[in-house]
């Protein structure tokens, strides 16, 4: 399930395709996050990964991998039907959301999930708010730039894997900014 905001009869100046957190898709976070990106000349596409498949929440862990697939067919709608560039799509998620960013930005996930792009080719950006950096024995190697956004205080999503992601990238990996 998915919401779309934007002018359809114009050419946009790109694409953002935004995941919701953990909690579901409760459409005022992402609707203010969309209605800035279209008052900038973006279209937006809002992506509903739980209702249709009766998941009320994830916040106790789980159903990552299966939104990556989500995020890319937000991707392809926004470059067949509103005329968004490929190499100007950007994925932004929040918490879980963002989760879901740093996975399908990652090039070993991207090789897992190549059948979802078709044409629409990859990912320009990510932009991941407070995700959990789970894995702390090896950075992500990614395939295009990520900036995450975390409190350096936040005892939910804590920020030491985030950093030491960014500490210890590979140097083939897109870069990686954590603020």
């Amino acid at each position: 399930l998915a919401e779309v905001w934007g002018a359809p009869n114009k050419i946009p100046k790109g694409g953002v395709v935004l995941m919701h957190g953990c909690g579901g898709y409760n459409g005022g976070n992402i609707r203010d996050w969309a209605e800035l990106f279209v008052a900038r000349g973006y279209v937006a596409i809002g992506i509903d990964s739980f209702s249709t498949r009766g998941i009320d929440n994830t916040c106790n862990g789980g159903k990552v991998l299966m939104r990556v697939g989500d995020a890319y067919a937000g991707a392809k709608q926004l470059v067949e039907k509103y005329n968004v560039e490929p190499a100007k799509l950007v994925l932004m998620g929040f918490s879980h959301g963002g989760i879901t960013t740093n996975l399908a930005l990652n090039r070993q996930i991207l090789d897992q999930y190549s059948r979802h792009i078709g044409d629409t080719g990859k990912f320009a950006v990510g932009v991941s708010l407070y995700p959990f950096c789970f894995n702390t024995e090896r950075a992500p190697d990614f395939y295009s730039p990520v900036t995450i956004v975390i409190g350096l205080k936040d005892d939910w999503t804590p920020p030491r894997g985030c950093t030491f992601w960014r500490d210890n990238q590979n140097p083939d990996s897109a870069p990686l900014e954590v603020n």
